[in-house]
């Protein structure tokens, strides 16, 4: 049987839902343009406070970022 993986937000499509660039989407979260692209790109996990601006101004709930598989092992995107 498979794992089952948890739900993680889509940055890219939250981001483009607000009509947003990358740009725009970091300095709503205070965060740099490349950080924002490496944590949208699954390249790099956002601290807690970041995830919390993120998900602040892209209206999803932040905890979705640190979601979990059943086997209690991040959920990779």
């Amino acid at each position: 049987m498979g794992k089952l993986m948890a739900a993680k937000p889509n940055l890219k499509e939250l981001r483009m839902n607000k009509g947003w660039t990358q740009e725009q989407t970091a300095e709503h979260a205070k965060i740099s343009r490349s950080h924002y692209i490496m944590i949208e790109h699954c390249q790099r996990r956002p601290s807690v406070d970041v995830a919390i601006k993120l998900g602040e101004c892209l209206g999803f709930n932040w905890h979705e970022l640190f979601a979990v598989d059943e086997a209690g092992s991040q959920a990779e995107k």
